[in-house]
């Protein structure tokens, strides 16, 4: 019986540098596990927009005067896989155009926003734990 070590130092002594084929597999790179916000907007289906490295995401709803903007299912989306608690969701709900920008925070998390009935709801949520 042939042992592979001692066909390797054979081959060693000979010159050869040639090694098992167990020997040659490359081990997988890991791959970097995405920043949570980042994942949350791939979720969503807004992934592309995610800025600051993951650190934050924009959205821009329709407005009466806006031809496109982002559906309100996707700003619920986002704050559901977020953990955001009801209180932010009735906070942005309850915002007139009167009221200027608001601002909210909960378990890592901030958000800011502005709405206008012609504009729509303007909202930046950022991951203070990055």
């Amino acid at each position: 019986m042939i042992r592979p070590a001692l066909v390797a130092l054979a081959l060693m002594a000979a010159g050869c540098s040639a090694a098992p084929a167990a020997m040659l597999t490359p081990t997988p790179t890991p791959t970097p596990a995405l920043p949570r916000l980042a994942k949350a907007a791939l979720d969503c289906g807004i992934g592309p927009r995610v800025q600051d490295k993951g650190a934050s995401v924009f959205l821009d709803t329709k407005g009466t005067k806006d031809s496109s903007g982002d559906p309100m299912a996707t700003v619920t989306c986002m704050l559901s896989l977020t953990d955001a608690p009801a209180y932010v969701s009735d906070h942005i709900g309850q915002t007139r155009a009167l009221d200027g920008t608001q601002t909210d925070e909960w378990a890592g998390y901030k958000a800011r926003w502005t709405y206008h009935p012609d504009a729509g709801l303007r909202l930046t949520i950022i991951d203070t734990q990055l």
